[in-house]
């Protein structure tokens, strides 16, 4: 399992192009790069706006929309790659790529802040793994034997309901829903007896 700086990395600074997926063709990394520029341009005329143009950008500067354009560029980067030189690796980032990672700088320090708290709970959580097994192991187990005697003795409480409510016929047992539908039956029963007048 990656931790979030892991994560960070792998995403920003990948070893290598990462591969286009199989259902996606070029015409539709196409389409989503045009309508990335089409955002990009609808918010800077947005910008004159003052509090519209402060929520878009945050909301055009989210993880989400930055993963996208790093796919669109790491691709656009291996179809370059596999035209101008099928066997060589790629060393070069574009310039799209480098302005998108200024504008995350808000992100590293976020992430950087939770992979040191993450990194500090998995350092006390591997001195402590074989103290707190045992805890857990005795948590379980006397949960469990809380849960055996709650049902036993909802299963006893269901057994003198059954003695008490009259049933049509005993030669089966009824389940925990008819015991409760025969004993709101029978209470009704007996609030109107009491009611009668003699």
């Amino acid at each position: 399992m990656l931790t979030n700086n892991e994560l960070m990395e792998q995403f920003y600074f990948p070893d290598e192009a990462p591969a286009i997926p199989e259902f996606l063709s070029n015409d539709t990394f196409q389409q989503l790069e045009q309508l990335m520029y089409q955002q990009e341009f609808s918010t800077s005329d947005s910008q004159s706006d003052g509090a519209n143009s402060c929520s878009l950008e945050m909301y055009y500067d989210t993880p989400s929309v930055l993963e996208l354009e790093h796919m669109l560029n790491a691709q656009e980067q291996q179809q370059h790659h596999l035209q101008a030189n099928p066997l060589g690796k790629n060393q070069g980032r574009s310039p799209r790529y480098w302005n998108k990672q200024q504008r995350s700088k808000p992100y590293d320090k976020l992430s950087t802040s939770m992979s040191s708290s993450t990194s500090s709970a998995s350092s006390s959580s591997s001195s402590s793994a074989g103290f707190g097994g045992e805890v857990l192991k005795k948590r379980r187990l006397a949960a469990n034997a809380r849960e055996r005697r709650r049902m036993n003795s909802l299963n006893d409480a269901f057994d003198k309901l059954r003695d008490v409510v009259p049933s049509l016929g005993h030669d089966r047992r009824l389940s925990k829903y008819e015991t409760l539908q025969m004993a709101q039956a029978y209470i009704g029963d007996l609030v109107t007896l009491l009611s009668r007048d003699y």
